[in-house]
């Protein structure tokens, strides 16, 4: 017991420290992607291995491990392995970089917004967000309902593990794509943009449109009965506030988690799950603290021990493909796992897939090896985010993109190691945001605004040379008093 009271102390020391020097600050108040990555794998991993280790082994994802002791052990050690290794890889890579986060993220808060106003992009929006809430209409009623107002209004007769598989299966016009993409990931991007232009320029059609999108974004982010999304969808709003007013006090952080958990703990009990605060072991605390670091007990335990690894089977088809493997064999370890522990809930319909720290799919795959390369190479990707990130210009779309980031990836870091290394939502949003950034200059291009601008600079370049060449010499000019005239045309010259 001593053991392992001081290795989770040291552990949890190291780990603050480190991450507080990757990440620049640790406040709530100016929280940042890697300081994100650091409370979401201290709430979902940390606290679990350290509880479970010391005890507190009750919660029912461990009821299903047929080696638990073993399985514990291994996920405690890849846990803590994340923890500490992945800021000393984020601070390895700044050392290179001779990069201060500490001074670079305030110097970014501390900048002023520029170009707050776009009114051909506003238009550009407006068409946009047209077009996606009559698909959202047409989605509603299809299903029949808004699903929100089902929450809010719960309805004892309505089995929502059913309802949920129905709405999942809607399709538009038999096309899944126009679901998927343009409505239930399109329009909380909208809703992002539109809020930042909103803040940022305090006109009321960039408000009016902003109001109509959030309402929207909030229908889309419940349309299956989920209740986390909508907590992460409002934390994004949260962050653009943080970064336009250059960062908030922590005890505003501190009301804005309690009114988040108070309403997971409404949503929860409007859609028939108990949620008491006073059970460590049910509800949001059994969920936030012990189910991630229980899925990754079953990751160390099936993999190697009951199942073969999967051996890079979890890429994506399109990778696969790429790499001379079929297609055919994709899989995600959180699928395979949830298909042996799971398996009532597979026969029952109502099974998804048991996600963990990315760690986990990493192991899955290629051991103990893979997951070592995990943390090595997602500390790369998100040190170098960061570094770059804070670099761009601060304007409203960029701070946009920075929040939408910052969420995608911590949701990733919780979801799976091969997100990383390709992800078909992360390449639309980069590209999505690069043409709203560079709206103005791609609207340029196409219209030919930049080319005659371009014109008109070589022709004034032009006027001066030749002003410059018809100007009378030096040794030519008398004693004569100068005009006002000549006195311009020399200092022109």
């Amino acid at each position: 017991m001593i053991l392992t009271v001081v290795s989770a102390a040291v552990t949890a020391y190291l780990s603050f420290r480190l991450f507080r020097q990757a990440s620049g600050t640790l406040s709530l108040g100016k929280i940042n992607v890697i300081s994100y990555v650091y409370y979401l794998s201290v709430l979902q991993v940390l606290i679990g291995a350290i509880l479970e280790n010391l005890g507190y082994a009750k919660h029912y994802t461990l009821d299903y491990l047929a080696f638990r002791t073993d399985a514990i052990e291994d996920a405690t050690v890849a846990a803590y392995l994340m923890m500490i290794g992945l800021p000393f890889v984020m601070l390895t890579v700044y050392k290179v970089l001779r990069f201060d986060p500490a001074k670079q993220y305030e110097d970014f808060l501390k900048k002023d917004i520029v170009e707050k106003h776009n009114d051909l992009l506003f238009w550009f929006l407006l068409i946009v967000s047209v077009i996606q809430c009559a698909l959202l209409g047409l989605m509603i009623i299809k299903i029949g309902y808004i699903p929100a107002m089902k929450i809010v209004f719960s309805d004892s007769s309505m089995n929502y593990g059913l309802e949920r598989q129905r709405i999942e299966a809607i399709q538009l016009f038999g096309i899944s794509y126009i679901k998927n993409l343009l409505i239930i990931f399109g329009i909380p991007i909208v809703s992002y943009i539109t809020f930042a232009f909103a803040v940022a320029s305090r006109e009321l059609k960039w408000i009016a449109l902003a109001f109509v999108m959030f309402i929207a974004s909030g229908i889309t982010n419940t349309y299956d009965f989920s209740k986390s999304p909508m907590i992460f969808h409002l934390f994004v709003f949260m962050l653009m506030i943080i970064y336009f007013r250059k960062g908030i006090r922590n005890i505003v952080m501190v009301g804005f988690g309690a009114c988040m958990a108070a309403i997971l703990v409404v949503m929860y009990r409007a859609t028939g799950f108990g949620s008491a605060l006073n059970d460590i072991y049910g509800g949001i605390l059994g969920r936030t603290l012990f189910t991630q670091f229980g899925v990754l007990a079953y990751h160390m335990e099936y993999f190697g021990k009951i199942g073969g690894f999967l051996a890079g089977r979890s890429l994506s088809p399109s990778i696969l493909r790429l790499i001379g493997m079929d297609p055919a064999t994709h899989m995600r370890s959180g699928k395979v796992i949830m298909g042996f522990y799971g398996s009532r809930s597979v026969y029952d319909g109502t099974a998804g897939v048991m996600n963990t720290n990315f760690v986990g799919e990493a192991y899955a795959n290629f051991g103990w090896a893979g997951l070592v390369f995990s943390i090595v190479w997602v500390g790369l990707v998100i040190s170098l985010l960061f570094y770059m990130i804070i670099k761009i210009k601060k304007t409203p779309a960029t701070i946009a993109f920075l929040a939408v980031m910052t969420k995608s990836i911590g949701a990733m870091t919780q979801g799976g190691f091969f997100d990383f290394i390709y992800s078909f939502s992360t390449i639309v949003t980069i590209v999505g945001f690069l043409i709203i950034i560079y709206f103005s200059d791609i609207t340029g291009l196409l219209t030919g605004k930049r080319k005659k601008a371009k014109i008109a600079a070589a022709a004034a370049g032009a006027g001066v040379a030749e002003t410059a060449e018809t100007a009378v010499p030096a040794e030519t000019v008398t004693e004569e008093p100068q005009t006002a005239s000549e006195d311009v045309t020399r200092n022109d010259v």
